[in-house]
C-alpha cells in the first residue's frame, strides 16, 4: 500500500514526530489528516537510525524491497483484480466514469450488502445497475472503528473513488461482555464532520434494511405490520455453514453461497476459527495426533482407526513416529532442541495435508507439551481440525510389552539407548488439563473400545459423519 500510493500522502513508514501526531491529533507531523500508525515492525529497533537503508526478507529469504522501494511483492492469485491506485483510475477514466461509489467489505456480498450499494448508486441517479468495478484490496482489518473509517475513505480517494459508504458501527468491534465497543453511528459521523478534508463524499445510510416476503430489501421504516420479515445474523449464517445446510437464496445469491460450501480458505484469511465457519466441519481436513511412550499402544490404537476413517472420510495418511525419525527426521538427536525441529517437520506435513481436505493420523511419542502445541498449531492455522488422544499407558506397563527391546536396553545399557528411542526420561510431560488434550485413553484396554471411542468423539463433534447401519 505505500509502495503503489495507496496510503498516500504516506510514502514509507511513520517516524516518531508523525506517530506522535497521529495517535494524539490524527495529524502527521506536516499537518494532513492521518487516522492510524504505519510503523514497521521489528524486534531489533535499536539497530536501526532514521535514515538508514533496511532491507525487507520474504520468508524464504530473497530481498523483496528497501524502505525506498525496490519492487512489489509478487502475488500469483487474483490477478485480474489486483489493480494499483493508478490503475483503478486509468479504468475509472477509460470507461467516463464521474461518479464512483466505493463499499468497505472483507466478507462476501449478500443481498443486504448489494442492495445497500445499489441504493447509494441510484439514490440520485449516479450510476446505473451494471456498472461496477472490483477491485482486490490488500488490506488488513483493525478494528479501529471511526479511525478506520477515515483510513478507508482515504484509501477509496486514492482508488479514484468520489463517494463512500459508511455504515452503522463501520470497522467495528466488541468489547469484554460483547458489547459494540464503539457507539453505533461514531464512524459514520466522525467521516461527515471531515469530509471536505478528506476529499471524498460520505454516504450514511439512514435505515436498516430488512427482508420482506414478496417484497425483498427496503428500509425497516418502510416495512408495514402485514410483511413477514426475514432476517439472519452473522452467527446464524457461521452456524449453517458449519452444519453444511444450505443458505436461503433471499439472503444471499446461490453463487455466493456455492463459494462459501465448497471454498476451504476462507478468502485467503490464515487466522485459526476463520475457516470452520465457511466449510462444514465434517469437510475439513483432520488430523489426530496419539502421543504416548513407546509401547503404550499407540501404533495399535491407529492401524485399528485407518480402517474405518478410510470408510468414513477417504484416503488416510499416516505418520509414525519409527518411521518418520528413520527418513524424515534422519540424522536428528534426542535433545529437546531436536526433538522440538522433528514437531515442527511433522506438524508442517500435518498441516500440508488438513489444508486439502485430508485425513492424517500422528503415532508419536510427542514427549513434551511444546512438542504437541507445535502440531496442533500447524493444523489449525491451515484450517483443520485436530485431536489429540493420549496413551495414558505406565512406563512400568509399557516395560511388559516392550517388543523393541528398549527399555530392557536402556536399564541394562544406559549408554547404548535405540535410535528411536524417545520415551525413556522419566520428566515425560503427561498432558494436563491446560492442553486441552480430547482423550486419554490405556494401551491395557481393548483395542476395539479404545476404537470405538475415539470413532463416537469425532462424530460427537461433526467430524465424522455416522457409519452406515449394517444390513441385518
Amino acid at each position: 500500500m505505500l509502495l503503489v500510493g495507496g496510503f498516500a500522502p504516506l510514502k514509507g513508514f511513520m517516524n516518531r514526530s508523525h506517530y506522535d501526531g497521529v495517535v494524539e491529533r490524527m495529524r502527521l507531523s506536516t499537518g494532513e489528516l492521518w487516522p492510524l500508525p504505519v510503523t514497521l515492525d521489528t524486534n531489533n529497533a535499536s539497530k536501526f537510525v532514521v535514515g538508514t537503508c533496511v532491507t525487507l526478507l520474504d520468508t524464504f529469504g530473497n530481498p523483496v524491497a528497501r524502505l525506498k522501494g525496490l519492487q512489489l511483492p509478487t502475488h500469483w492469485d487474483l490477478e485480474e483484480v489486483r489493480r494499483a491506485p493508478a490503475e483503478v483510475r486509468a479504468e475509472i477514466a477509460r470507461r467516463n466514469w464521474t461518479e464512483v461509489v466505493a463499499f468497505q467489505t472483507r466478507n462476501p456480498m449478500h443481498y443486504a450488502h448489494v442492495e445497500l450499494c445499489y441504493e447509494s448508486l441510484l439514490e440520485d441517479g449516479l450510476l446505473p445497475r451494471d456498472r461496477v468495478l472490483l477491485s482486490a484490496l490488500p488490506l488488513a482489518m483493525r478494528l479501529a472503528g471511526p479511525r478506520e473509517a477515515l483510513l478507508h475513505a482515504i484509501i477509496r480517494r486514492n482508488y479514484g473513488a468520489t463517494h463512500f459508504i459508511v455504515g452503522r458501527d463501520h470497522a467495528g468491534c466488541k468489547d469484554s461482555a460483547g458489547q459494540d465497543f464503539y457507539e453505533p453511528f461514531a464512524a459514520a459521523d466522525l467521516a461527515k464532520s471531515l469530509e471536505p478534508e478528506l476529499g471524498i463524499t460520505i454516504i450514511t445510510p439512514e435505515a436498516e434494511l430488512v427482508y420482506a416476503v414478496g417484497r425483498g430489501y427496503m428500509p425497516a421504516s418502510l416495512a408495514g405490520p402485514d410483511d413477514t420479515l426475514r432476517k439472519i445474523s452473522g452467527t446464524e449464517m457461521r452456524s449453517l455453514l458449519d452444519r453444511g445446510e444450505a443458505l436461503p437464496e433471499w439472503f444471499t445469491p446461490p453463487g455466493v453461497a456455492q463459494i462459501l460450501r465448497r471454498y476451504d480458505r476462507a478468502m485467503g484469511m490464515r487466522l485459526e476459527g476463520v475457516v470452520r465457519y465457511i466449510v462444514p466441519a465434517s469437510m475439513r481436513g483432520l488430523a489426530v495426533l496419539v502421543s504416548g511412550r513407546s509401547g503404550s499402544g499407540k501404533t495399535t490404537l491407529v492401524k485399528s482407526l485407518r480402517g474405518p476413517l478410510r470408510e468414513r472420510r477417504g484416503p488416510v495418511t499416516v505418520l509414525d513416529g519409527d518411521q518418520t525419525r528413520q527418513l524424515i527426521s534422519a540424522g536428528l538427536s534426542h535433545s529437546r532442541e531436536d526433538r522440538l525441529a522433528h514437531a515442527a517437520r511433522m506438524g508442517y506435513i500435518a498441516g500440508e495435508i488438513v489444508k486439502h481436505r485430508g485425513l492424517v493420523l500422528l503415532s508419536l511419542v510427542a514427549p513434551y507439551r511444546d512438542f504437541r502445541q507445535i502440531i496442533r498449531d500447524r493444523v489449525t492455522a491451515n484450517g483443520g481440525n485436530f485431536l489429540h488422544v493420549h496413551m495414558n499407558t505406565s512406563k512400568a506397563d509399557c516395560a511388559t510389552r516392550d517388543r523393541k527391546s528398549i527399555y530392557s536396553s536402556h536399564d541394562s545399557e544406559p549408554h547404548a539407548r535405540r535410535a528411536y528411542d524417545d520415551s525413556m526420561e522419566d520428566d515425560y510431560e503427561i498432558p494436563s488439563s491446560l492442553e486441552r488434550t480430547d482423550l486419554f485413553l490405556s494401551g491395557l484396554s481393548d483395542t476395539d473400545e479404545n476404537r470405538d471411542t475415539v470413532l463416537a468423539l469425532l462424530q460427537e463433534l461433526g467430524l465424522l459423519k455416522a457409519s452406515p447401519p449394517q444390513d441385518s
